[in-house]
């Protein structure tokens, strides 16, 4: 195994510790990036705020299909298929966050490809 090859595992570790650090630190969609604060309360408020955002300014449509690069747990995709139509496909190189991505998402038209596309 190389350097190179030593770090990135190392660098997944420290970043990908396990769903249970997530599930007490995140909030209910598990989003792990900024928020959209203009009229939110809370964290919840702005991680939806922030999905809804990106869906209108996508202007999305029933039957559209949207890639998301860095899915984490697929909850965006939730959020798009749920009250867009859209179909998702996922992207991520965790596979604990596309196993529990699979259970939080059944149901919908989202799927996950397990990738390191760094």
């Amino acid at each position: 195994m190389g350097l190179t090859e030593m770090l990135q595992k190392t660098h997944f570790f420290f970043h990908f510790p396990g769903n249970d650090l997530y599930k007490i630190m995140l909030d209910d969609w598990m989003q792990y990036t900024c928020g959209y604060w203009k009229d939110a309360k809370n964290l919840n408020e702005a991680q939806v705020a922030k999905m809804e955002l990106i869906a209108q300014k996508l202007k999305l449509e029933p039957g559209m299909r949207v890639l998301d690069i860095g899915c984490g747990f697929g909850t965006l995709g939730k959020y798009l298929a749920k009250y867009y139509g859209v179909s998702v496909t996922g992207c991520t190189i965790s596979e604990e966050q596309v196993n529990l991505g699979k259970s939080l998402c059944e149901g919908l038209p989202v799927e996950f490809i397990l990738s390191d596309y760094r």
